[in-house]
């Protein structure tokens, strides 16, 4: 099944504003519906799902399922690049009865009553490669079956894979203590892509156990029931499990990467033998301890005030280190409000960052910083909480 340009186009009109409001016309939604694009919901039965599933996994050749992956880095189908997510979520469930609960389908493979539409799952492959959907089974359904719609044949080019390989090194690259935040990071100039595509990808490796924290259960090996705990490093973090307890000691699982790229070219990539924990640099270097000390701090504040990550207190944050720090304004005072929902944890980070200007401000002054050194000190991705939480999770980045 080929894309139709004018329905692709409904499509992301159609629900760039959210899944409860179609912005489309009735002859729009039956434009998109006759070339497969939106869809009349449809109430599933919970063994109609196994049928259905099971019959798209066994339709797909992982090859093709590899190849659709790499391949997306230069044609930029991150709805193709999904069905790898999608496949590594359910690779190892097996056929079963349904036990259904009060507020789900099936205690084993999860979802909501059968009763569901497609077309928004949709608009999510095409817009963000699925990011934080492959673990319902109702969007992996989807999911698979495009997949198999689509018939994909596009082989990657030697641009495609030398792209996945840069990742790849960085990934094995990374410093021990580095989170998959930090690796988001890093290979952003690398792929051009938005958050959230960054996001699903990164998630997706992680549900092909390619990206897999060493400590935790891997959806490669076993299906990981939707009802079975899947703990966050922390309440603020938009990662799924695993990939969300990924750490640079992970590294890649190049087995993995075989198993699922059996064409990968092993000459593309620069392979990290052993990973070495971080050294601290000392105070000579700038202000790296500071900045982690402050990092540290709001960490912890964090974890009894969830607001702090919040869009109007991060810009409170960056307008304190930009008026007190990265272009100081004379006699400048932080303010007494940082839009948090207690005067607590007002004050709580109106103590951490006065303590982090005062040392941090000597130290520039001191060193004759202009602007462009302190901000590129303070955007230090190399520094990090005790968490390994890095500047822009509180402060958001500034070009």
């Amino acid at each position: 099944m080929e894309v139709d340009g004018l329905a692709l186009k409904i499509l992301m009109r159609a629900f760039k504003d959210g899944w409860k409001v179609c912005n489309a016309t009735d002859e729009e939604i039956a434009y998109c519906k006759s070339k497969g694009m939106m869809f009349d919901q449809e109430i599933l039965t919970h063994d109609d799902f196994i049928k259905r599933l099971f019959r798209a996994k066994n339709a797909i050749d992982i090859v093709d399922l590899g190849r659709a992956f790499v391949r997306s880095f230069g044609n930029k189908r991150v709805d193709l690049r999904s069905a790898l997510g999608s496949y590594g979520v359910f690779k190892c469930l097996e056929p079963h009865d349904a036990k259904p609960t009060k507020q789900m389908d099936c205690l084993i493979c999860g979802g909501p009553r059968p009763h569901w539409d497609y077309s928004p799952l949709n608009y999510e492959r095409f817009k963000n490669g699925g990011a934080g959907l492959h673990q319902y089974k109702y969007f992996a359904l989807l999911d698979l079956e495009m997949f198999v719609a689509t018939n994909n044949s596009e082989v990657p080019t030697k641009d495609d894979w030398s792209v996945f390989a840069k990742i790849l090194s960085v990934a094995d690259g990374m410093k021990a203590n580095s989170r998959i935040a930090a690796l988001a990071n890093e290979i952003k100039p690398i792929v051009s892509e938005t958050k959230i595509q960054i996001r699903a990808l990164l998630e997706i490796l992680g549900f092909a156990g390619i990206l897999q924290p060493s400590s935790m259960p891997s959806f490669f090996d076993r299906y990981i029931g939707i009802s079975e705990p899947k703990p966050r490093t922390d309440s603020r973090s938009d990662y799924n499990y695993p990939v969300d307890w990924w750490a640079g000691s992970d590294g890649v699982n190049w087995e993995r990467v075989k198993f699922w790229f059996p064409e990968f070219p092993d000459n593309l990539v620069v392979k990290t033998p052993q990973k070495k924990p971080v050294q601290k640099r000392g105070k000579k270097d700038g202000i790296e301890d500071d900045l982690s000390r402050l990092l540290t701090e709001l960490e912890k504040i964090s974890e009894e005030h969830e607001e702090l990550c919040d869009t109007d207190v991060r810009e409170e944050l960056a307008t304190a280190i930009y008026c007190g720090f990265i272009a100081p304004e004379k006699n400048y005072r932080l303010p007494k409000s940082f839009e948090m929902f207690d005067e607590d944890g007002d004050a709580a980070i109106r103590k951490a960052l006065s303590k982090f200007l005062k040392e941090a401000c000597a130290i520039a002054d001191k060193q004759g910083w202009t602007k462009k050194q302190r901000q590129a000190a303070f955007q230090d991705l190399d520094v990090t909480s005790e968490g390994g939480l890095t500047y822009d999770e509180f402060f958001g980045h500034a070009d």
